[in-house]
């Protein structure tokens, strides 16, 4: 059996095992909610009924959850980057106060060298919103949805590396405009020394590189002790992939309340004469449909959270929000109410 069936093997096994309300939904919280489609809220009787909660379904309790390996459903991913730094030492700023280590900077506003930071830190944040930490520069990829994550990664670099190469053509004409800058800069502020073009590197190309790596998860059952591996560091070992579950399952709702508890701000304080961004429900619906993508955790808790928000946020309209203050209301109260149902999971 080839790796993509395989996989395919194991996203009908989940799929199979999955609460019913996502199969039937799919992909929860694909999309961002349309500002053109109006969604109704009911509106209480009187003003002092307290406005409507929507009920959530109870789920199971800690105690009931059976853990499956994590092994089975995630991959170890590691990005690294190195980029050209534009923060040098001023030698002569630092010689003349004779301790500590003064700084200058180079290529100030908009230029192809912020360019290239710019593409470089897209695919950082890519990665850092689509999986889960595991260790220090290490994070945790979901298996069944890896192809759609690497291609997405894939188109990203090739951004970035795109931006690099438009900045080593026009390289020589990039420096010297940032060369005569600091010029000019130093014969303002009597620092002559300002403008080193040893600050410059002769190949920028060379500053600029993205690696990626993935490996698999060892289960505890690899662990042989005919190599020496003690029981003791067997289940160990076993501990810290149960760990390893459960903190995954944490960090999920971590990522879902944060926007969450925004909105709830937003909306409690708001004032309609103010302008309101979409970005309070698409904020959501964002975390919603990343969440539903890089989950590994198999605590079926997790899953219908991230359902619950995306279905909460999904019938959210920014519009109605503005111009209603029952409507913020309502979103209020259910908003706080799920709050509540996570964080007493967290």
């Amino acid at each position: 059996m080839n790796m993509q069936s395989q996989l395919q093997a194991a996203l009908d096994a989940a799929t199979a095992q999955a609460p019913m309300d996502v199969i039937q939904n799919g992909n929860v919280g694909i999309g961002t909610t349309n500002d053109d489609v109006a969604v109704s809220l009911a509106a209480p009787a009187n003003d002092d009924t307290s406005p409507p909660q929507r009920s959530y379904p109870q789920v199971t309790n800690d105690d009931d959850v059976t853990f499956t390996n994590i092994s089975d459903r995630a991959l170890l991913f590691t990005l690294k980057r190195s980029m050209f730094s534009t923060n040098v030492k001023d030698i002569g700023k630092t010689n003349e106060y004779g301790a500590g280590h003064v700084t200058k900077k180079l290529f100030k506003g908009n230029n192809l060298v912020a360019d290239a930071r710019s593409a470089y830190d897209k695919v950082y944040t890519y990665v850092m919103e689509n999986t889960l930490p595991w260790d220090v520069g290490v994070r945790l990829a979901n298996m069944l949805t890896f192809q759609e994550f690497s291609a997405k990664l894939r188109e990203l670099i090739a951004d970035a590396d795109a931006a690099v190469a438009k900045l080593d053509a026009n390289w020589p004409d990039v420096r010297s405009a940032d060369h005569q800058r600091l010029t000019q800069l130093g014969i303002c502020h009597n620092n002559p020394d300002l403008a080193l073009w040893s600050d410059y590197p002769d190949d920028i190309s060379a500053c600029y590189s993205i690696t990626t790596d993935i490996d698999p998860i060892a289960k505890a059952d690899g662990l042989d002790p005919r190599y020496g591996v003690t029981d003791e560091q067997i289940e160990g070992y076993k501990q810290r992939l149960v760990d390893a579950n459960k903190n995954s399952g944490t960090n999920v709702i971590a990522n879902l309340l944060k926007p969450m508890h925004e909105a709830i701000i937003k909306l409690t304080d708001y004032d309609e004469d103010e302008r309101m961004n979409k970005t309070i429900v698409t904020n959501m619906t964002g975390v919603a449909d990343r969440m539903s993508r890089a989950n590994v955790c198999d605590d079926p808790r997790v899953a219908q959270h991230i359902a619950d928000l995306s279905t909460l946020a999904g019938g959210l309209c920014k519009d109605i929000l503005k111009h209603s203050k029952v409507a913020r209301d309502v979103a209020i109260a259910e908003l706080k109410a799920l709050e509540t149902k996570m964080e007493g999971f967290v």
